[in-house]
């Protein structure tokens, strides 16, 4: 009875483990054999927070057209960025501004 639930204990220890080691190994393989459409690029915004600065200055990012817009009534923008009182940036969807 004590060995049994010794393995038991043992097992539900390496489980969290097992099922990350699964996730990555999954994520690393190309499993469906698509081919890619796209490449990554690295793209550089100048972004200014929703709290403390100049109303006319671009808070948020519109995806379709990949640029920064101001953050208004309108609503155009997809996400607007800010800053906590911690210091931390927050990204906010359109729903939360």
């Amino acid at each position: 009875m004590m060995a049994s639930l010794r393995r038991f204990r043992r097992a539900r220890r390496a489980a969290p483990a097992l099922i990350v080691a699964t996730a990555a190994f999954a994520a690393c393989s190309d499993s469906l054999g698509l081919p890619t459409n796209y490449t990554n690029s690295d793209q550089a915004y100048i972004v200014y927070a929703l709290s403390g600065t100049d109303v006319n200055a671009p808070s948020g990012m519109l995806f379709a057209s990949k640029t920064m817009v101001r953050v208004d009534g309108a609503f155009q923008f997809d996400i607007a960025f800010d800053i906590n009182k911690d210091g931390n940036a927050v990204v906010l969807p359109v729903n939360q501004v």
